[in-house]
């Protein structure tokens, strides 16, 4: 596969999931997202702010690089 990596978007989508659990009043559910990319982060701004957005919320956020971009 080819072209930008983003991440911002699918941080948001996850962390949507998260808040609405967050307002249901259970601490039942905790989300982790697993971003395994083999490319540099074309949205790198964008990502640090979901990152710090979902930062309050019961998820965590892990991303693995694999292969010989600069991660």
């Amino acid at each position: 596969l080819y072209g930008p990596t983003n991440f911002s978007p699918i941080i948001n989508h996850v962390a949507r999931f998260a808040a609405h659990s967050l307002q249901q009043g259970t601490a039942a559910q905790y989300f982790i997202l697993l971003i395994i990319t083999d490319g540099e982060i074309t949205d790198l701004d964008q990502t640090r702010q979901a990152i710090v957005k979902a930062s309050k919320l019961p998820m965590s956020i892990i991303i693995v690089g694999v292969g010989e971009a600069d991660f």
